[in-house]
C-alpha cells in the first residue's frame, strides 16, 4: 500500500534540419559560342514515430492512500528547411549564347505517435486521495521549401532557360487516449475525483515559394500537401510510372515511384487516353482532381479520447472526462516566374509561366464516453 502513486511518461523528440543547395555557371565569349548550365536540388526528409505510455496494467491490486496520477506528455518537432538556388549566366558579343539553369527543393516531414495513459485489466483502491490520468500531445511541423532558378543569356542569338520547383509534404498521425478499461476502481473518501482528460494540438505550417526568371523561357511551380489523419497503406496499381502503356482508362490506377511523391496511387476517371508510342506517366499532372483521385489513403482519423470501458467504478466524487483537440494547418504556397526577351535587329520571343498547387486535409476521431 503506498502514500501516493504517480506514473510519468515524458517525451520531446525534436528533428532540426537544414538543406541547401546553390549552383553558379557564367561563360562569356567575344566571337564564339558561349554556354552556361547548372541544375542544383535540396531535399529533407524527417520522420518521428514515438510509443509514449504511462499505465497500471494486469495489476491484481493496487492500494494507495493518497492521490494517484498518471500522466504522459510529448511534444515531438520537426523544424526543415530545404533551399536551393541555381543561376546560369552566358554572353557572346559576337556569337550565340545559351544558359539553362534548374532548380528543386524538396521537403517531406511525417510525425506518428501514439501517447497513451491508462489503466487495464486491473484493481486500484484510492483511500482517501484522486485519480487522475492525463493524455497530452503537442506535435508540430514547420517547414520551408524555398527554389530559385535564374538563366540569362545574350549574343547575337540567345536561348535562356529556367525552371524551379519547390514542394513540401507534411502529415502528422497517430493515437492520443486516456483510459480505464476492464478494471475495478474504488475511490474511499467522499470529495474525491476520478479525472480522464486527453488533449491534442497537432499543427502543421508550411511555406513554399519559387522564384524562376529567364531572359527566354521560364517556369515556376509549388506544391504543397499538409494531412492530419489519415494513412497511407499498400495499394497494387495497374501501371507505375516507370510504364509508357499505349492506353489509360478511366479507372485505371498508377503508382509513382519517383520522388517527392513516391509511394502514391493515383486512379484515373478522366476520358480515355492513347498513344501509339506510349503514353508519358511520369508527366502527368495527379494534382489535377478532374482528371486524377488519390486512392492509397485510408481512413485513419488522429484519435483522441477519453473514455471508461467495461469496468466498475465506486466514487462519491466528481468523475470527469474531457477530450480535445485543436488541429491546425497553415500553408503559404506562392510561385513566381519572369520571361524577359530583348531584340536589337530582328524578332524577340519570351515564354513564361507559373503554377501552384496545395492540398490540406484534416480527419479526427474526438471521444468521450463511459460504456458497458
Amino acid at each position: 500500500q503506498a502514500e501516493r502513486i504517480d506514473i510519468e511518461a515524458n517525451a520531446a523528440s525534436t528533428i532540426e534540419a537544414l538543406s541547401f543547395s546553390g549552383a553558379l555557371a557564367a561563360t562569356s565569349g567575344k566571337d564564339g559560342a558561349a554556354g552556361s548550365f547548372t541544375g542544383s536540388g535540396a531535399a529533407s526528409y524527417n520522420k518521428i514515430y514515438s510509443n509514449v505510455e504511462a499505465y497500471i496494467q494486469d495489476a491484481q491490486t493496487v492500494q494507495s492512500t493518497g492521490d494517484v496520477n498518471i500522466k504522459v506528455e510529448d511534444s515531438s518537432s520537426i523544424d526543415a528547411n530545404a533551399i536551393g538556388a541555381s543561376v546560369a549566366l552566358s554572353s557572346s558579343s559576337g556569337g550565340s549564347s545559351v544558359s539553362i539553369s534548374i532548380q528543386v527543393s524538396i521537403a517531406k516531414n511525417e510525425i506518428n505517435n501514439i501517447v497513451q495513459s491508462y489503466i487495464d485489466n486491473s484493481s486500484l483502491n484510492v483511500a482517501d486521495g484522486e485519480l487522475n490520468l492525463s493524455s497530452i500531445e503537442k506535435a508540430s511541423i514547420n517547414t520551408k521549401a524555398i527554389g530559385v532558378a535564374v538563366s540569362y543569356s545574350s549574343g547575337e542569338s540567345s536561348i535562356s532557360v529556367s525552371g524551379g520547383g519547390s514542394v513540401a509534404l507534411n502529415h502528422i498521425t497517430g493515437k492520443n487516449n486516456a483510459f480505464i478499461k476492464d478494471s475495478i476502481i474504488e475511490i474511499g473518501a467522499s470529495d474525491n475525483d476520478l479525472n480522464l482528460v486527453a488533449e491534442n494540438t497537432a499543427n502543421i505550417k508550411a511555406i513554399v515559394p519559387t522564384v524562376s526568371f529567364g531572359s527566354g523561357a521560364s517556369l515556376g511551380i509549388s506544391v504543397a500537401r499538409n494531412i492530419i489523419g489519415w494513412n497511407s497503406n499498400d495499394y497494387t496499381a495497374d501501371y507505375t510510372t516507370a510504364g509508357t502503356p499505349a492506353t489509360l482508362s478511366s479507372g485505371d490506377t498508377v503508382k509513382i515511384t519517383t520522388d517527392p511523391l513516391d509511394g502514391d496511387v493515383y486512379k484515373y476517371i478522366g476520358s480515355g487516353l492513347s498513344d501509339a508510342d506510349g503514353l508519358d506517366l511520369i508527366g502527368q499532372n495527379y494534382g489535377d482532381r478532374t482528371a486524377w483521385e488519390q486512392v492509397n489513403l485510408s481512413d485513419s482519423p488522429l484519435e483522441v479520447m477519453a473514455y471508461i470501458q467495461d469496468s466498475s467504478i465506486n466514487t462519491s466524487g466528481d468523475l470527469y472526462l474531457k477530450s480535445r483537440s485543436e488541429a491546425n494547418i497553415e500553408a503559404i504556397v506562392a510561385a513566381g516566374s519572369a520571361a524577359i526577351a530583348m531584340s536589337k535587329d530582328g524578332s524577340a520571343v519570351s515564354v513564361g509561366g507559373a503554377g501552384v498547387y496545395t492540398e490540406n486535409k484534416i480527419q479526427t476521431y474526438v471521444k468521450s464516453y463511459i460504456s458497458g
